[in-house]
């Protein structure tokens, strides 16, 4: 159930991030999370703050739904806690984005 909500969240992100790029008609050629960011980045459309809680956010995404870490060589089982907390925290990533889009500055 906790890799469903982090998969789930992740796509939301995912395609939120989408969104973003094509209201700042950045071309949307980049696959993932961290790619969106940094897609964003490099346009000067997201701050350094929010692209790295974000990046969080891509490598929870990643080890919840790539199977076998080179690092470990193992797959990352994702805990309750970790489910949890990636959907509030994909929550406040949004609402940090959209603050940020108004010029108001909160993680």
């Amino acid at each position: 159930m906790a890799r469903e909500a982090v998969l789930q969240a992740g796509n939301s992100l995912d395609s939120f991030l989408s969104n973003m790029l094509n209201h700042y008609n950045i071309p949307n050629t980049a696959n993932g999370i961290n790619q969106k960011l940094d897609a964003l980045k490099g346009d000067n459309k997201i701050a350094t703050k929010l692209q790295y809680k974000g990046y969080y956010l891509g490598h929870v995404r990643n080890a919840a739904d790539h199977g076998v870490d080179r690092d470990i060589n193992a797959p990352w089982d994702i805990s309750n806690e970790t489910g949890f907390e990636f959907v509030l925290l994909t929550c406040s990533f949004i609402k940090a984005y959209y603050e940020y889009m108004n010029n108001v500055f909160e993680l």
